[in-house]
């Protein structure tokens, strides 16, 4: 269907990156995670005046013929964090010595992320692997927004003040720490209410029990202290985490920590991990804490509260930390891994 000025794309445009043309290939991805399982080969695909890079985002069993192929991989959880992933370690490990073989460049989005590649896979070549971090996923029309027109939206929305709530959003799986959070803020004895916007997933029973569906925590009625959301379309999420006290997000591992940044951007501080990639999105005015340790959760949140100087510090350095994770700051180091394959912007 030709996306012409005939399609009323108001609802979904914003989602769709700029093509020059679009190409399929029916099951491509079914076909070849069936010869990589059974053959152990990657599978090549063609086209007729191929591109001068082929930048595979996240690492497949495919690769283009007549180009470059650079593989972007985000992070090793699966190697790091076995037991918090549902992957088939033997087949993802094997994917991942391929992509580094057959690949002419990988990309990766921390320097965490590349010392772990390279720990693990102490054959690959460290001057093919570079750190190109991440860019902001925030649309401009939203950073620029009204924080009081977002603090109105969240007030009546959700009957939530503004800066009157801590925040955790994202996928409820083990590596997320979900369970330390609430205890942590649990411990802390704050009087702000936590909102977690999250769904629920695998290998989280004891979270499953702890969470009650009717807002009870650990059996207990809290009343109003816990406020559990699902699903919320990303401009709502943006304004909720723009008119938080703070995010919490002390997760135990992570490629780079996207709701760190956004958190940042949007001007909320993040109480954070210091371990993986966190310390490199915070910054080294972040409010980091040991994720395994719930005392010093509580401990960061009782801060947030009683120290109105340190509240405004971590909130300014966050904002100007953020800067480093422009589009455009992204885009300058791609291109610099491009350039040092031997290929220059058109």
């Amino acid at each position: 269907m030709p996306l012409t000025d005939a399609v009323d794309k108001r609802s979904f445009g914003f989602r769709l990156p700029a093509f020059s043309s679009l190409w399929t290939s029916p099951f491509l991805f079914e076909m070849a995670w069936a010869r990589f399982t059974y053959l152990g080969l990657m599978t090549t695909v063609s086209l007729p005046n191929p591109p001068d890079v082929m930048h595979w985002t996240y690492p497949l069993p495919i690769r283009m013929a007549g180009t470059r192929n650079v593989y972007t991989i985000h992070d090793l959880v699966p190697l790091k964090l076995p037991q918090a992933t549902l992957d088939n370690k033997v087949y993802y490990r094997n994917l991942i010595a391929s992509c580094l073989a057959a690949g002419d460049h990988i990309a990766t989005v921390s320097e965490a992320s590349r010392r772990d590649i390279l720990e693990i896979f102490p054959e690959a070549d460290p001057a093919k692997i570079t750190n190109t971090y991440q860019s902001s996923p925030i649309p401009d029309e939203l950073l620029k927004s009204s924080p009081e027109a977002d603090a109105d939206f969240v007030r009546h929305t959700f009957g939530l003040e503004n800066k009157g709530y801590y925040l955790f959003f994202g996928a409820v799986d083990p590596k997320k720490n979900i369970g330390r959070i609430v205890d942590g803020y649990l411990s802390s004895q704050s009087k702000l209410p936590l909102v977690i916007v999250s769904s629920r997933d695998w290998g989280m029973e004891r979270e499953t029990r702890m969470l009650g569906g009717d807002g009870s925590i650990y059996g207990r009625k809290l009343g109003e202290r816990i406020v559990q959301l699902q699903y919320l379309p990303r401009p709502s999420l943006f304004r909720l985490i723009r008119s938080a006290k703070a995010v919490l997000f002390p997760s135990l591992y992570e490629g780079f920590g996207l709701p760190v940044l956004e958190s940042m951007q949007l001007g909320t501080p993040a109480i954070t991990s210091y371990t993986s990639s966190l310390p490199e999105v915070a910054g080294k005015d972040g409010l980091l804490v040991d994720p395994y340790k719930t005392p010093e959760i509580a401990a960061a949140i009782r801060r947030l509260e009683t120290e109105p100087s340190l509240y405004e510090q971590v909130r300014d350095a966050g904002l100007a930390h953020a800067q480093i994770f422009t589009d455009a700051n992204f885009v300058d180091r791609l291109l610099g891994l491009y350039a040092s394959m031997g290929l220059t912007a058109a």
